[in-house]
């Protein structure tokens, strides 16, 4: 650091240097040289060349999506402006990848969400023998944009940047509200343009992908109507190192001696989480489940039918003065859909068992605990389960 401090100024230089156009200003492509009130850009993603409009037009039939900058002779003078740059006549053409399309139809507006901002660009869809039969939706997925609606879209999120979300907010934490405002941010770093607001619809949109993702990673989507095929439970991951009959168990391990039992034995533990609350609100929306019963938590509506039988019944212990049976009655459910979450887990190894999660509405009920314990047991084959409850 020490050694750096001393060439500060000439690091700073050059990167001041990179706002304007350079000492000879020559479009990179086809090296026509600038002159005084001729229009050249420089694009973030080809490189630090300069580029004349023909050049760029070119260059960007098949990149709609680069980050343009105008630069000029005291420096960066305008950014491209929400996607479109004025005067350059920038198409993009569905169902070619961006090439000529011999029956195009009718110029649309699309809003693009990209790991490199949000862009407002004009797009045509296909109207060629191919693609006659092809909704716009589809046009738009093989292109691998994602739709935020399936009724005459004009909002779309590319597939790297759902990718890129999806990774940092498993990886970093982040939420979509930050990675909506960190976007918005690359496009116009000044919020001085109007940004176009599409917060909610990539919060759609990422929920979609995800379901989709979970489904191609658990093999349901390489099958046919594959999603109508999934089981309960189907779409989780199970505790693979844990007792599976007829997976990793030996022959003969049904009568195996007493002594040696414990070695195919499913340990399970339960247990409840009361900072995972969800609050009433008065605009709450409805808000389907993409895929009830399908993973970790139960089937909401099964589950909710079983609880009704059990309203008004109290919860009963022989067992005194121990906290967390004191507790699980009186912990805060005012103003609560959900005051915590009860889960079954695999004992040995700490992983959630399928279908073994589900909410709690007052506090941690046996009949809530019961039906989870119950359903983290669905299909199991083994001789002996044993079970570890702090409150059972």
């Amino acid at each position: 650091m020490g050694t750096w401090r001393a060439y500060a100024q000439s690091f700073l230089d050059r990167m001041i240097r990179r706002h304007g156009l350079g000492t000879h200003p020559t479009c990179g492509p086809c090296g026509a040289r600038w002159s005084e009130g001729q229009r050249i850009f420089r694009c973030v993603q080809c490189g630090e060349y300069l580029q004349c409009v023909p050049c760029l037009r070119a260059a960007h039939q098949l990149n709609p999506l680069h980050r343009i900058k105008q630069p000029t002779t005291t420096g960066t003078a305008a950014q491209r402006r929400r996607g479109r740059l004025p005067g350059v006549g920038l198409i993009y053409q569905l169902g070619h990848h961006g090439l000529p399309c011999t029956e195009p139809g009718a110029v649309h507006s699309m809003v693009v969400l990209d790991c490199s901002g949000i862009f407002t660009i004009d797009i045509r869809y296909c109207g060629c023998r191919p693609w006659q039969d092809t909704s716009n939706v589809d046009q738009l997925l093989d292109n691998a944009w994602y739709p935020a609606t399936v009724v005459d879209p004009a909002t779309c999120a590319t597939f790297r940047c759902l990718e890129d979300f999806r990774m940092l907010n498993v990886v970093g934490n982040i939420n979509a509200h930050d990675y909506i405002g960190t976007l918005e941010r690359l496009t116009d770093p000044l919020m001085s343009d109007e940004v176009p607001d599409r917060y909610k619809a990539f919060g759609r949109m990422s929920r979609q992908y995800n379901f989709l993702q979970q489904a191609v990673r658990t093999g349901w989507g390489q099958m046919d109507n594959g999603l109508s095929l999934i089981t309960p439970g189907g779409m989780a991951v199970p505790c693979w190192p844990c007792p599976h009959a007829d997976k990793n168990l030996p022959k003969g391990w049904e009568t195996v001696h007493a002594r040696y039992r414990y070695l195919y034995m499913l340990l399970l533990a339960l247990d409840a989480n009361f900072r995972l609350k969800n609050r009433l609100r008065t605009n709450e929306r409805h808000d389907p489940a993409l895929g009830q019963g399908h993973s970790y938590f139960v089937h909401g509506d099964a589950y909710k039918e079983h609880l009704k039988s059990y309203v008004a019944e109290k919860d009963v212990s022989s067992c005194i003065a121990f906290a967390a049976l004191l507790q699980k009655d009186t912990r805060l459910t005012k103003g609560l859909r959900v005051s915590g979450v009860g889960g079954c887990v695999c004992a040995r190894h700490g992983v959630v068992r399928p279908l073994g999660m589900g909410d709690l509405q007052k506090g941690e009920r046996y009949s809530n605990m019961d039906y989870i314990l119950l359903s983290a047991l669905t299909g199991v084959a083994v001789t002996f389960v044993a079970i570890s409850y702090d409150i059972a």
